[in-house]
């Protein structure tokens, strides 16, 4: 049976895909990721991984305070202003910390500052 048209581009397609997904050799075949929430779990895991030893400070008991674009450009580099303050709320959300800004004036500069602290219990 003959294949034509757009059944050949198709079927070019999905050999494409499979063969994408196996590995050379004696190695196993490559999962693809079920859903868009795999990927953000991935995510979580290297902000954990990136983030741990500020949670480690803050966790002893330390109050942590640090200009926000330090902690920003150190931390959470690549994403805007706005994506890197609700990824860092969500991330204190689940630490269990509290975070704030606050403005300080540092010689001449006022500067937004970065402020986590354990939350008190309910």
């Amino acid at each position: 049976m003959a294949v034509h048209g757009n059944r050949r581009g198709k079927l070019r397609q999905a050999g494409r895909k499979l063969l994408a997904h196996v590995r050379r050799g004696r190695q196993a075949i490559q999962r693809r990721r079920t859903s868009a929430g795999d990927a953000r779990d991935s995510e979580v895991s290297r902000l954990d991984e990136r983030l741990q030893p500020l949670a480690k400070h803050v966790r002893e008991g330390r109050f942590f305070e640090s200009p926000w674009q330090l902690v920003r450009f150190r931390n959470l580099q690549g994403i805007s202003d706005e994506d890197a303050v609700q990824t860092l709320a969500a991330w204190c959300k689940r630490q269990g910390f509290e975070m704030s800004f606050v403005s300080r004036q540092i010689g001449s500069v006022h500067v937004v500052c970065l402020v986590l602290k354990v939350k008190p219990p309910a």
